[in-house]
């Protein structure tokens, strides 16, 4: 399967890989969707109740610093977080991601519904939200927990280091963003050149 410029059965394989590390049961479905504002209609179709009843996203949030580092460490790890934000373009891949959201509710609007319609494509599209994670966004946390782990005392080969390198992988292999539902992760590869 060739989406966009991803790679997708490496980004496949680091997904199957985090879920079994957190323990995630059962077989794990992966849908590769060309754009988020497919990833936000495929959603939409669920349903407010459906998305609801959803947890939050989990998948790429693991291995962080189960130490209390110094200041100084935290520090240091926040200002490699900030440099990493520029350089993976955290703050473009998240307007990307914003960019259907935005559109449903201006439809909404300009289709001048009732309120009750507009609240309801607005709640649709808030717990959309809370299934989404910005791959960008995620590697340069990824970036921070590394450099936390270090500091804290952790070893390179550490296993929390390296779920997190393969957080940083599956965004250099092309991956823009994912949804967690139960049934399913949704993936949408980057375009980027």
């Amino acid at each position: 399967m060739g989406l966009g410029t991803a790679e997708t059965r490496a980004i496949e394989r680091i997904i199957h890989e985090l879920a079994h590390s957190a323990c995630c049961g059962g077989p794990l479905v992966i849908k590769w969707l060309a754009s988020p504002a497919e990833a936000v209609d495929y959603l939409d179709r669920l349903g407010l109740d459906a998305l609801l009843d959803m947890g939050a996203t989990s998948l790429w949030q693991q291995g962080g610093s189960s130490v209390s580092p110094d200041v100084k460490a935290f520090d240091q790890a926040f200002e490699a977080r900030l440099v990493a934000n520029e350089l993976l373009d955290v703050d473009e891949c998240d307007k990307t991601l914003m960019a259907p959201k935005l559109l449903a509710k201006s439809l909404a609007l300009s289709a001048k519904l009732p309120a009750h319609g507009v609240f309801c494509v607005r709640a649709v599209l808030a717990q959309i939200g809370w299934l989404e994670t910005s791959v960008s966004d995620a590697a340069a946390q990824a970036v921070f927990n590394v450099e936390l782990l270090l500091r804290s005392g952790a070893s390179e080969s550490s296993v929390p280091i390296d779920n997190q390198l393969e957080v940083f992988r599956a965004y250099e292999l092309g991956l823009l963003a994912t949804w967690e539902t139960p049934d399913e992760v949704i993936c949408v590869p980057s375009f980027r050149a």
